[in-house]
């Protein structure tokens, strides 16, 4: 008896030990809490071993319960392999189902078709799932048959029970432990690395050697071997000297517990957030975090609560029960099948993703299986990177064609060049002819790529082809190779950030710095993601100087401008523009098209800004996400998008002298916050309160302020013209918004909130001009107009339009503000020159004309030198005007009784207008070519 209890004592306190070292690291409660229940049964089979010795007379009840215990480990035994084997439920499913059963002898004998994987699973769990159910009935049976008198220990007699619970338990038992060693066997190439070869030796040792010691001591009392002496008496052969044995060897058992089920594997390491996995997606990071940290609260209590928790421990038995039935009924596992392979074969079965040719990393460093999709399984599991080797290098062709066939070859190259010299050139039509086509329009001749002369419907005009049939299908062509370098990446990313944040406030950046690190890691990255890391990488390069472009990326600055723009425009093809539903797609397109402005055709913003539009309708964004029931981040960062998108729409019809496709009434998106991007997370429930003072979407929401208090006062677009007074009273209402709300809590000792200001004023000073130079013309009946306003609010104006030109020259030569000067040159003040060119033809030569005169010169000589197409079609008419300025102002130096009337000049250009005929000094050239008739004046600087 001592010796049993010391036995008893000392294997409980080994397994208690393991059992609270794995509950205090309880890091994967699924797998840990199988083990807990499995390293159970050693302290179940020690104390009632002890018990046995300790009361005889019970001995039938005392060894009959220890069985149920039993059968309950082997279950969760059972569980903890599938839990080995793959690390999900579906995961699970498809590696089973797709497992080559060996049929039996039996099974080949009868020529039966070979089992399924998810058949034999079913099986294999029906046979284990049997022997607790048995044990617990053959137990319950024992002890009512005992106390009924009909047990009867050492009875062979099929009249007592103990013959029959006997047999039917080792029956049950054989068919259980058999049917867990064959799915080891199946499956234990996918088991590696779990040590689930001792796992199964220390369960089965119990097992095992409890059935075994029961069958000797039954032989050695039948044969007479042990029997009663003056030492031990029959109790102490029956029931004492087994029951000793079993408490002893317990010991050594529990201790090969502790290298089985060892708890070194859930340890985990508190790795900062940087340091996890890359390939995880931003949704799943809260994900990890669980998974690394522990779980089981203070000394365990939760995984000790789970432990007790008896429905915890009955769910367990029904889920492997459901999650067949569900597998059966789906026709997602059922065509994992060997069997319906064939069957479930149709072209509108999406094809399964493919799988990498080789082995991942980690696990050919650890010689396991991989399952070889991306992320693996078993790096999913263990939270470790997954990273797959790159392709082999194919062999080197050593073979070379024959010389023969190689001139052969050229002879033939030869002739069909030819062919074609002799073929009369086609007649020339219409300028623009040409075969690049891009969701965005991208001017043809200008790049590597191009689409198939059958590809959409062209539509011809001045140079620029657009494409109806958009998003067809293109070469392949890698811009992860030339394009996506890591290092080019990160460089771009912090010009982004220094030079266009600031000013285009689209992207939410901390989220940008995400995704650009997990796509850099990615070998299969996300079209959508690489297309707006191209045009972010694009929006960065145009900011940059030719000295400051060669140095970071080696190439020419109008080399490196025109090999993004093709980049990004494939890019876009590639995330499908046109039908996606991603707004990383749409952020792009934007990005892109408001510093393509800068260095391309405006005409061709102006065409691809009305394809935006569409796509953001298309995508709901007109809508404010409030309305549509999503999250506080979502909904802000929507707002940001859409009225860019309105800016865009704005400038790039006022470029073309046009309307605008978005009007008041078909949106109800509301104006962003003022409020910075760094302050907004994914996570929040509520955005934080407005900041006073300036943001990083400070700049665009005076813009869009303007736009919606301004152009569309009464929420409708008017297309018929305000009257003057009525201009004036919104402007002066608008201003002092502005002033109160804005620049009084900007400082302008920081450069980016001088620049804000210098814009913001540039704007409000350019509508105290519009609103005086929409008098000057009538576009309406195309003759002149008489002045309406005094000589006192003109002379005002003329004083505000020559400040707006000074503080523009200024805001553009500025060395402390010249990383963002890329955009400030992108906006023309044509209205203020205008103006200011139309005052000086008729007004008397004076200092202050002459200081106007100067500033017109010097910013239209910035004009000219600068390469950009921005608005192209208006230098020629204002050239003009400059010309008639420049010869009225010579005919007042030097008086003339030959020259014209002093406020009129000739235009003998202008079509329909002759010598004979005086032309008011305005901008009737302007007004020609469209500028100026849609009131888009509101956005410029």
């Amino acid at each position: 008896m001592i010796i049993s209890g010391a036995s008893t004592v000392l294997a409980c306190l080994i397994i208690f030990a393991l059992m609270m070292r794995h509950a205090t690291r309880f890091s994967n409660p699924t797998e840990q809490i199988r083990v807990m229940r499995i390293s159970s049964v050693v302290p179940v089979y020690s104390i009632f071993s002890f018990l046995s010795v300790c009361f005889p007379n019970g001995y039938v009840y005392f060894s009959s319960w220890p069985d149920p215990f039993e059968g309950v480990a082997l279950y969760s035994f059972f569980l903890l392999l599938c839990e080995f084997i793959a690390p999900s439920d579906e995961q699970r499913l498809q590696l089973i189902a797709t497992q080559q059963i060996k049929p039996s002898r039996l099974r080949r004998r009868r020529r039966s078709p070979p089992m399924d994987g998810l058949t034999w699973f079913r099986r294999t769990y029906y046979v284990v799932v049997q022997y607790p159910a048995v044990a617990l009935i053959t137990t319950v049976v024992a002890c009512i048959t005992q106390g009924a008198g009909k047990y009867c220990l050492e009875s062979k007699e099929p009249y007592f029970a103990h013959i029959w619970i006997t047999i039917i338990k080792n029956v049950s038992i054989s068919f259980a432990v058999m049917a867990v060693v064959k799915f080891y066997a199946q499956l234990k190439k996918d088991m590696e690395g779990h040590r689930a070869l001792a796992k199964l030796l220390a369960f089965k040792l119990i097992v095992g050697l409890t059935f075994v010691e029961s069958i000797l001591f039954t032989i050695l009392r039948t044969a007479s071997i042990l029997k009663a002496s003056s030492v031990m008496t029959y109790t102490d052969i029956t029931i004492g000297l087994p029951t000793m044995i079993i408490c002893i060897q317990m010991v050594p058992l529990a201790c090969f517990f502790h290298f089985a089920y060892s708890v070194t594997p859930y340890s985990v390491m508190k790795l900062p957030l940087a340091n996890e996995p890359r390939y995880k997606p931003v949704d799943e990071i809260e994900e990890i975090k669980v998974r690394q940290k522990y779980q089981g609260g203070p000394l365990g209590i939760y995984a000790w609560a789970m432990f007790f928790n008896p429905v915890a421990m009955a769910r367990e038995f029904v889920f492997p029960l459901t999650l067949m039935r569900a597998a059966a009924r789906s026709p997602e596992h059922q065509v994992l099948t060997p069997k319906q392979l064939d069957e479930r074969q149709s072209p509108a079965a999406a094809p399964p993703p493919p799988l990498n040719p080789r082995s991942c990393i980690p696990c050919n460093r650890r010689k396991v299986r991989c399952d070889r999709h991306f992320p693996c399984g078993r790096c999913v599991k263990g939270a470790e990177e997954c990273i797959f080797p790159g392709p082999k290098r194919a062999p080197r062709q050593l073979k070379r064609p024959p010389i023969a066939e190689v001139l052969a070859q050229l002879r033939l190259l030869e002739e069909e060049v030819q062919k074609l010299r002799s073929q009369p050139l086609p007649p020339t039509a219409d300028p623009g002819s040409a075969s690049g086509s891009s969701p965005l329009g991208i001017p043809a001749g200008q790049g590597p790529v191009g689409p198939s002369p059958q590809e959409g419907r062209l539509v011809v005009k001045e140079g620029l082809q657009f494409v109806s049939a958009v998003g067809g299908n293109w070469r392949d062509h890698s811009l992860r190779d030339t394009f996506l370098q890591p290092a080019r990446i990160q460089s771009l990313w912090r010009v982004y950030q220094d030079n266009v944040a600031p000013l285009i406030a689209v992207l939410h950046r901390p989220s940008v710095d995400v995704m650009i690190r997990q796509e850099l890691d990615n070998i299969n990255p996300d079209p959508a993601r690489e297309a707006l890391i191209l045009a972010v990488c694009f929006a960065a390069i145009v900011t940059l100087q030719p000295e400051q472009c060669r140095q970071l990326l080696g190439l020419d600055y109008d080399q490196a401008i025109q090999s993004y723009i093709h980049a990004v425009d494939q890019a876009l093809v590639r995330a499908n523009f046109i039908k996606t539903q991603n707004i990383c797609v749409l952020q792009a397109a934007v990005v892109f098209l408001l510093t393509l402005r800068y260095r391309s055709d405006s005409r061709l913003v102006w065409a691809a800004s009305a394809v935006v539009v569409r796509v953001a309708q298309g995508q709901g964004v007109h809508r404010d996400g409030e309305v549509l029931g999503l999250s506080p981040f979502d909904a802000e960062m929507r707002r940001r998008l859409w009225w860019n998108i309105c800016i865009l729409d704005m400038i790039s019809s006022e470029d073309q002298g046009t309307d605008t496709q978005v009007h008041p009434g078909m949106f109800d998106t509301r104006l962003p916050s003022n409020i910075n991007g760094e302050d907004l997370s994914p996570s929040m429930t509520e955005l934080p309160p407005e900041k006073v003072g300036a943001t990083d979407i400070t700049l665009a929401i005076v813009q869009c302020e303007i736009i919606s208090q301004l152009y569309w006062p009464n929420g409708s677009h008017d297309p018929k013209s305000p009257s003057k007074d009525s201009r004036e009273s919104r402007v002066m209402k608008l201003a002092s918004r502005i002033q109160n709300h804005y620049l009084e809590h900007l400082n302008l000792g920081v450069p980016i909130e001088w620049v804000y200001a210098t814009i913001i004023r540039l704007t409000v000073s350019k509508l105290w001009v519009s609103v005086h130079y929409k008098d000057l013309w009538n576009p309406a009946t195309g003759t002149e107009s008489e002045l309406e306003v005094s000589q006192r609010a003109c002379d005002e104006a003329f004083a505000v339009a020559v400040e707006a030109v000074e503080f523009t020259i200024l805001l553009q030569t500025n060395e402390t503000t010249s990383q963002w000067s890329w955009l400030c040159k992108s906006y023309k003040q044509w209205h203020a020159v205008a103006f200011i060119l139309a005052e000086l033809c008729t007004r008397p030569i004076t200092p202050a004309t002459n200081r106007a005169w100067e500033m017109v010169n010097e910013i239209h000589r910035q004009w000219e030198e600068d390469d950009s197409q921005t608005s192209v079609m208006l230098r020629k008419p204002l050239r003009r005007l400059m010309e008639r300025t420049a010869f009225a102002r010579k005919a007042r130096l030097e008086p003339s009784p030959l020259r014209g009337p002093p406020n009129s000049v000739i235009d003998p250009d202008v079509p329909g207008i002759g010598p004979d005929v005086v032309v008011n000094s305005d901008l009737y050239s302007l007004y020609s070519s469209g500028f100026g008739e849609s009131e888009l004046w509101i956005r410029e600087p």
